[in-house]
């Protein structure tokens, strides 16, 4: 286990405030932003190691991936009550409004996806092509990063982890692993490709992505 982490549920066992579902989402909530902060590249972290830049790297992260502002601040409050348990209030302001939160909308009300109903994902005969569609579907992955997917480096367990070189603008993201259809497309897809992407080796990635 990351020492961050163990730190963290160190935290959480042995801070029971509020009922046991506000402390099973606490749970939650901490093992994501730990998880987040690896994958964004700060590594070797530990409770006490919390700082602004921190903070700021998980709003821009939060924000440019479109979670709603209630569940922004929502994980605003977790990382106040971590940083109040540790003594380092100071590394994050007081109101999220320092921050921009709720200032704006991240999420627009109607989705822009497509829905690729099963029957026409049956359709397509290109094992790559299928996998990338399948990829997009059951974790909302954009284009290029369904098709640059490389599940030997993304697959995390609980989570994938999208490289900055996959994303739009260049920024890494975590989307969580919550259904028994996300975990065995991950394993189908590992035994396909291994350690390589979704691209086939006589393509280069223009001619796939066309």
């Amino acid at each position: 286990m990351k020492k961050l982490w163990y730190e963290l549920k160190s935290l959480c066992e042995s801070n029971r405030t509020g009922s046991r579902t506000t402390q099973s989402k606490r749970y939650r909530d901490l093992k994501a932003i730990a998880n987040t902060l690896e994958a964004l590249g700060y590594r070797n972290m530990v409770s006490h190691s919390l700082k602004p830049k921190h903070i700021d790297a998980l709003v821009n992260h939060w924000t440019s991936n479109s979670l709603t502002v209630g569940t922004i601040k929502t994980r605003m409050a977790v990382l106040r009550w971590w940083a109040g348990k540790v003594g380092r209030h100071n590394v994050i302001a007081r109101k999220n409004d320092h921050y921009g939160i709720g200032r704006g909308v991240y999420m627009t009300e109607h989705s822009k996806a497509l829905y690729l109903p099963e029957e026409k994902l049956e359709e397509i005969k290109d094992a790559y092509v299928s996998a990338s569609m399948r990829l997009a579907k059951e974790f909302g992955l954009r284009k290029e990063e369904a098709i640059k997917f490389n599940p030997v480096y993304a697959d995390k367990g609980d989570h994938i982890t999208l490289k900055g070189s996959w994303c739009k603008g260049g920024r890494p993201r975590v989307v969580p692993i919550l259904t028994q259809r996300q975990r065995d497309l991950q394993d189908e897809i590992k035994k396909m490709v291994g350690a390589n992407s979704l691209i086939p080796s006589d393509k280069k990635f223009i001619q796939q992505y066309k």
